[in-house]
């Protein structure tokens, strides 16, 4: 098995199919909004899933874990900026934080500036299997997605993909 960097993922086809059908779902959520939309998550340096879905949205919010090494997340921050900023006019903000503090924090739309209409979960495994995957804060992240009164119903798109 080849060894993955951080915030770079291995593409495949079964990746690819599921951008081309979330991205009618985001248009569809585009469309119902009436408005671009807001897209937070995981894209990790190739910004695939964005790319794909430039057309629909208006602002990015790329979320990925700290790096130990500065000068590597320096260059992580520098390439997708250069990748995105020709789409989205500096409507980019990088934000170096495991998104599950971000979302469990009550506090999350102050660290985005915004409620992102999407956010996308896009793992390199599961995320419900807190003891094999190392993350235990995905209930609790999703209650209190789904706690958020200030959210209208059905606002938030949330996509996996394998």
């Amino acid at each position: 098995m080849s060894e993955v960097s951080q915030g770079s993922f291995p593409e495949t086809l079964e990746k690819d199919v599921l951008r081309l059908r979330d991205k009618a779902l985001i248009r569809l959520l585009m469309q119902e909004k009436g408005r671009e939309l807001v897209y937070a998550g995981l894209s990790g340096v190739k910004v695939r899933d964005i790319l794909r879905w430039s057309k629909y949205l208006s602002r990015v919010i790329v979320i990925e874990r700290p790096f130990q090494d500065t000068a590597e997340q320096l260059d992580f921050r520098t390439e997708v900026i250069l990748k995105l900023a020709p789409t989205f006019n500096g409507n980019i903000t990088v934000i170096f934080e495991d998104i599950w503090n971000c979302l469990i924090s009550r506090q999350y739309v102050n660290v985005f500036g915004t409620v992102p209409d999407i956010i996308n979960l896009d793992f390199c495994g599961g995320m419900l299997y807190e003891t094999h995957m190392e993350y235990p804060k995905q209930r609790q992240a999703f209650q209190e997605l789904g706690s958020k009164t200030d959210l209208p119903a059905w606002t938030l798109g949330v996509f996996r993909t394998p």
